[in-house]
């Protein structure tokens, strides 16, 4: 549900009906991100920009919008700067051997190289270039987790918010460690997450830690941190994974063994922050955060 495309910055200001194209059709809620490669790929695009001849109020406010689009947009390669007689497409490709993205869009086709002209895409479309925004599928642990495997891999901070997470429980248990499996190994590879859930009739806040201790730490294998907040009942009702660059709704929450399929949408932005926001206020939690880990 989510893809990476180098994008050649020289293209998409080559023209201003291909720039709003552009911005219509990137962003991480529209399911489509942008591999920084090279380095300060952003920069390289203003300077692009300056040469479409644009009236300054035009330009600021394509800036402001680009600004905020990019902060979800960007996936970082650890990538370099272009040496001064390196050619765009040369470097790209060169990184795309190495891993692959999903298409690399240019200002030629060379279909066997998964290059495309982003300029003209009529007549040659790069595979799956439209992303649905809601998946259902058959809630196995495997299908929860892989629907969204590249949002995982391209992520760094992540948010498992369900209001009856139960770690005992293996419909919750199971989806979960693959969960941080996947994250632990993912390209940054990130060593800390957050779960949100409430308490239950049966499971009160000294049970949640209890049951955590017994069932999840002997998982956290290689100095991996899982950090427990705990809401109101009322605060949580929909299920969530949001990661600072995408969020997803899970319909019948991340929990497999269920009769009927679990629906998994993609978020716009605009929610996506304001749940987030919502998790990072906490003038509503139950007590202070807990942290697990393997020591």
């Amino acid at each position: 549900m989510l893809r990476e495309y180098a994008i050649d910055p020289k293209v998409v200001t080559s023209d201003i009906n291909i720039l709003q194209r552009f911005y219509s059709e990137f962003g991480a809620d529209n399911g489509r991100v942008i591999a920084e490669v090279p380095l300060r790929w952003f920069q390289h695009f203003k300077t692009e920009l300056d040469k479409l001849g644009l009236k300054p109020i035009e330009k600021t406010r394509y800036l402001e919008k680009l600004n905020k689009k990019m902060k979800t947009t960007l996936i970082s390669r650890g990538d370099r700067q272009l040496a001064e007689d390196e050619s765009w497409i040369t470097h790209v490709v060169t990184i795309h051997d190495r891993e692959q993205f999903n298409a690399i869009l240019s200002d030629n086709d060379d279909i066997n190289r998964q290059i495309y002209n982003y300029s003209r895409m009529m007549e040659f479309i790069p595979d799956n270039w439209e992303i649905a925004h809601s998946a259902s599928i058959v809630p196995t642990a495997e299908n929860i987790v892989n629907t969204i495997e590249t949002s995982i891999n391209l992520s760094t901070q992540f948010m498992f918010i369900d209001p009856y997470f139960n770690i005992i429980d293996d419909r919750f248990r199971i989806p979960f460690f693959r969960f941080i499996s996947k994250i632990k190994n993912n390209r940054f590879r990130t060593n800390r997450i957050q779960l949100h859930l409430c308490e239950q009739i049966d499971m009160r806040r000294r049970d949640i830690e209890r049951s955590m201790n017994d069932h999840l730490v002997p998982f956290l294998t290689g100095g991996f941190v899982v950090d427990v907040h705990i809401w109101p009942n009322q605060y949580i009702h929909d299920r969530f994974i949001l990661t600072n660059k995408v969020g997803y709704s899970y319909g019948h929450g991340i929990s497999s063994g269920n009769n009927i399929n679990t629906n998994i949408t993609r978020l716009s932005e605009h929610l996506r922050e304001t749940e987030h926001r919502r998790f990072c206020d906490y003038t509503q939690r139950l007590g202070e955060a807990m942290t697990f880990t393997r020591i």
